[in-house]
């Protein structure tokens, strides 16, 4: 079995490092192509930041225009970052992507298929119980119905 496209889930900084080393020692192996994809969730008209988390509210035009412009900032930001991982990366077949997606999951799975990736990495804390519960399940999560391997890079 060779792994020929990878797909790497990134998420923040501190697993992004680890999760790239992997990539690429792979890469090596294989002489694998990766793409780089972040999940990052939709902005939804009606919703804004509040004391509680996000909450559904009636927002202004003008209010609505600002969150439109800081969600872009936020894409463009991310996107950079990717791009300078990448760059970071030595390897002239890694892409990057970033996704709009409420399910990062089923927008993983939805890039690994279009792709016909071999391998999703994706990184874990390796949490269990309430933790995991609160903590988010990425690669646990993964798993489930995934298109192809899926290796889940401890980061602890």
């Amino acid at each position: 079995m060779t792994y020929d496209k990878i797909i790497v889930a990134v998420e923040n900084d501190e697993m992004d490092e680890k999760l790239c080393s992997r990539a690429m020692q792979l890469s090596e192996l294989f002489g694998s192509k990766i793409k780089l994809v972040h999940v990052i969730e939709p902005m939804s008209p009606l919703m804004t930041a509040g004391i509680g988390g996000i909450v559904p509210v009636a927002v202004d035009s003008g209010e609505q225009t600002n969150a439109v412009d800081e969600h872009a900032k936020v894409i463009k930001s991310v996107e950079q970052s990717l791009t300078n991982l990448a760059a970071s990366m030595i390897n002239p077949s890694v892409t990057t992507l970033v996704v709009e997606a409420a399910d990062i999951r089923d927008a993983i799975q939805t890039e690994a298929k279009a792709l016909s990736a071999d391998l999703i990495i994706v990184g874990s804390w390796g949490r269990s119980g309430l933790a995991l519960l609160l903590g988010g399940a990425t690669a646990n999560n993964m798993l489930k119905d995934s298109p192809c391997d899926v290796l889940a890079v401890s980061i602890n």
